[in-house]
């Protein structure tokens, strides 16, 4: 198996950090909306996890 490139290495771990502030992000910053309740925060989780997956 060859070694990765020095970018791919560099996604690798940018895509980590941004799964990780979205998990922190979404259960310590957001708040709790008002008619959904808890049930928004699984649209946050999801539109980051989206945007990390496609840029990754």
């Amino acid at each position: 198996m060859t070694a990765q490139p020095r970018f791919l290495r560099v996604l690798n771990v940018v895509t980590v950090l941004m799964l990780a502030a979205a998990t922190l992000m979404v259960f310590l910053y957001a708040p709790i909306e008002a008619v959904m309740g808890q049930v928004q925060k699984v649209f946050y989780f999801h539109v980051a996890s989206g945007w990390t997956g496609m840029l990754g």
